[in-house]
C-alpha cells in the first residue's frame, strides 16, 4: 500500500509542473507540492522503516523455523533383577555353621540342585558345604529359600538337607587336649573311689603308670591308666578307663569306669588266730583260728573256727575255697 502512494504522489507532481500554473498558483502549487512531498517523505520514511522491520521480522521467522530442535536424552532402562550371588549364599551358609563351630573357613561349597524363579522373586539353592576350623572339620547341607526385597535378596527359610549322597559329617581333628586329661585323672586318684573300705590307709605301696591314650576316632577319646595298691595279704590292681564323647554341642564329656583285679600274696598262707575275751552272754574267753591256703594268684582254701564256753559251750566251724 506504501508503495502505490509514493507512485501517486510522484505523478501528481510532474503533473503540477508540467500544466504551467501562475507564479501564485505556482507558488501555491509550490507549497502544497511541499507539503505533499514531505508527506511523500515521511510515508516513505514511515515504508522504509516498516518495509525494513517487516523484513527483519520475517527473517526472525525464518531463523526460528529453520533451527534445529533439540533431542531429550533417552529414560535409563531399569536393571533386570540377577539370582542370588554365590558369595551371599557362602556367607549365609557359614552363619549357619558357625554357631556350633566358630571361626570355620570354606574348604569346598558346590550347588547340588537350584530353582530360581526371577518373576515371582523366589531363589530356591540346595547347597553341599565342607568347611574346618582349628577342632573339626565339618560337611553340611542346607537347603536356602532366598526372596527379592527391595534391598536386594534376602535369606527367608533354611533347614538341613540329606538325601543318599549328601548327609551331614562332623570330623574331630584332635582329641583332649593333654591339660584337661591329665587335671580329670589326678581329680579321680585323690578321691576315695579307689580306696577298698576294709583296708582304707593300709596299703604299704601305691604306684601309677602312665596315661595311655588307647583310642581316637570320630565319636570317641579313650584313655586308661593303672593304680597299683599293695596291701600285707593281697595287690589290687584300679584300671581306670575315661571316654571322652561328643555331646550334641561337640563338647568332649568325660565317661568313667574302674576295674579293679586282687592278686593274692604268697604271704597270705598260714594259721591266723586271735583270742577274744569273755564279754556277755559269753562267761569264758574265746578263740577264732582262721588256716588260709594260696592255690593261685586269685584262689585260697579257708578252714575257720571258733570256740566259746557258755552254759554248755558251742563250737562253730566253717570251710571253703
Amino acid at each position: 500500500m506504501n508503495k502505490q502512494l509514493k507512485k501517486i504522489s510522484i505523478l501528481l507532481l510532474l503533473l503540477c509542473i508540467l500544466s504551467g500554473c501562475s507564479n501564485s498558483k505556482q507558488q501555491q502549487s509550490t507549497d502544497n507540492s511541499q507539503e505533499f512531498s514531505d508527506n511523500v517523505q515521511t510515508n516513505f520514511n514511515n515504508f522504509s522503516y516498516s518495509d525494513s522491520t517487516e523484513i527483519e521480522n520475517r527473517n526472525e521467522e525464518n531463523n526460528l523455523t529453520t533451527t534445529e530442535p533439540t533431542s531429550s536424552p533417552l529414560p535409563t532402562p531399569t536393571p533386570q533383577p540377577q539370582p542370588v550371588d554365590i558369595s551371599l549364599i557362602t556367607n549365609d551358609a557359614i552363619s549357619l555353621s558357625s554357631i556350633l563351630f566358630p571361626n570355620i573357613e570354606v574348604t569346598n561349597l558346590e550347588i547340588i540342585k537350584r530353582q530360581t524363579n526371577l518373576d515371582s522373586k523366589e531363589d530356591l539353592i540346595y547347597v553341599h558345604l565342607e568347611a574346618e576350623n582349628n577342632d573339626f572339620s565339618i560337611v553340611r547341607n542346607y537347603k536356602l529359600v532366598y526372596l527379592l526385597y527391595n534391598d536386594g535378596w534376602l535369606l527367608e527359610e533354611s533347614s538341613s538337607y540329606e538325601d543318599n549322597e549328601y548327609y551331614d559329617q562332623t570330623t574331630p581333628l584332635h582329641g583332649v587336649d593333654t591339660e584337661t586329661v591329665n587335671a580329670y585323672f589326678a581329680s579321680i586318684s585323690s578321691t576315695d573311689v579307689l580306696e577298698d573300705s576294709a583296708f582304707r590307709n593300709t596299703a604299704s605301696s601305691i604306684t601309677c603308670s602312665d596315661i595311655n591314650n588307647y583310642y581316637f576316632g570320630p565319636n570317641a577319646d579313650s584313655y586308661q591308666q593303672e593304680i597299683t595298691f599293695i596291701y600285707d595279704l593281697f595287690t589290687r590292681t584300679a584300671l581306670i578307663d575315661v571316654t571322652y564323647v561328643l555331646d550334641e554341642y561337640y563338647s568332649w564329656v568325660p565317661n568313667l569306669h574302674i576295674t579293679n583285679t586282687y592278686t593274692l600274696n604268697d604271704s597270705i598262707s598260714g594259721q591266723w588266730g586271735r583270742n577274744v575275751p569273755a564279754s556277755h552272754p559269753m562267761h569264758i574267753d574265746s578263740t577264732i583260728l582262721l588256716n588260709l591256703e594260696k592255690i593261685d594268684y586269685e584262689t585260697l582254701h579257708y578252714d575257720f573256727l571258733w570256740t566259746s564256753r557258755m552254759e554248755g559251750g558251742y563250737d562253730d566251724s566253717c570251710n571253703g575255697s
